[in-house]
């Protein structure tokens, strides 16, 4: 799987560091689904189903909820915000191909 340098960099920072520049607040993250089959796009109930059972299983295996979420069914890809605990979870779902911060820092 693919992780953004940066998105990387804030998953591994430290917790006192990170509570003391964002308080607690949940981070914005975009995750690529990995196609189905090598395909190079999946059908779009398909994704849909695959996003939802992945937010499920992780919320079920972190005991919490995503702060909130987008499914971009077409796109293949899901707009996540959560806490870091459940990002980094989520990040080590086999269905996960890719992912970046939502904004990028300059």
């Amino acid at each position: 799987m693919k992780v953004h340098p940066q998105l990387a960099d804030l998953l591994a920072e430290p917790v006192e560091t990170a509570k003391r520049r964002d308080d607690g607040e949940p981070i914005e993250v975009v995750v690529k689904l990995a196609p189905l089959g090598g395909s190079v796009a999946d059908p779009p109930a398909y994704t849909q189903d695959v996003a939802e059972a992945v937010l499920r299983r992780v919320s079920d295996l972190m005991h919490e909820e995503p702060a909130g979420y987008n499914i971009f069914p077409i796109l293949g890809s899901i707009a996540v915000s959560a806490s870091r605990r459940f990002l980094a979870k989520l990040l080590e779902q086999p269905e996960i191909a890719s992912a970046l911060p939502n904004r990028l820092r300059s």
